[in-house]
């Protein structure tokens, strides 16, 4: 049997296969639509207040992948879903309930099906009638369309933008300043 037309093909193949691969790959951002930008904060928003839900287990299955990598400021380890879920029962335990979520700033990028939003944030939670602690840090977020919604499959945060000394908070940079709260 002569392999060299089969050969030929799959040359062939891998070379229009590889192609079409590099010009996916290197596909320039998208200027992103409205649309797109409104969809990409609404699941930003629903991933965030998952953890405060009332059953957060299912909220946080419905907008977080099974496959999330979590960078949290100040922690060592990087969180998975199932660690993430814990967490949550454990704040719903204690009665912690979000008080402020504001993004204050925020870039988007799209490409194709994968949106990375970067921005800063302000975070209080409290428990009710008792003390709040506020976070305002710098995020960068990482979604999936998958099924026509966005879904949340990673994050960095840090809280480079802001560092809470002597008692108050101090701006590192051009960012807006949380308003009060303690950490």
């Amino acid at each position: 049997m002569d392999f060299h037309p089969l050969i030929k093909l799959l040359v062939s193949l891998s070379v229009v296969v590889g192609s079409a691969w590099c010009v996916c790959a290197s596909e320039p951002q998208q200027s992103v639509s409205d649309q797109i930008r409104n969809e990409l904060f609404e699941a930003r928003d629903a991933a965030w207040r998952s953890f405060f839900e009332e059953d957060p287990a299912t909220a946080i299955e419905k907008t977080i992948s099974p496959d999330v990598i979590a960078i949290q400021e100040n922690d060592e380890k990087w969180d998975n879903r199932s660690h993430l879920i814990t967490v949550a029962k454990a704040m719903q335990s204690q009665k912690i309930k979000l008080i402020r979520l504001e993004f204050p700033r925020t870039e988007a990028q799209v490409f194709n099906d994968i949106a990375i939003l970067y921005y800063t944030y302000i975070f209080e939670t409290g428990i009710e009638g008792g003390v709040s602690g506020v976070d305002a840090c710098r995020g960068t977020e990482v979604f999936v369309s998958k099924d026509g919604h966005w879904l949340d499959v990673g994050w960095h945060l840090d809280n480079g933008a802001f560092q809470f000394k002597d008692g108050r908070w101090v701006k590192m940079g051009d960012q807006p300043l949380p308003s009060s709260g303690k950490r």
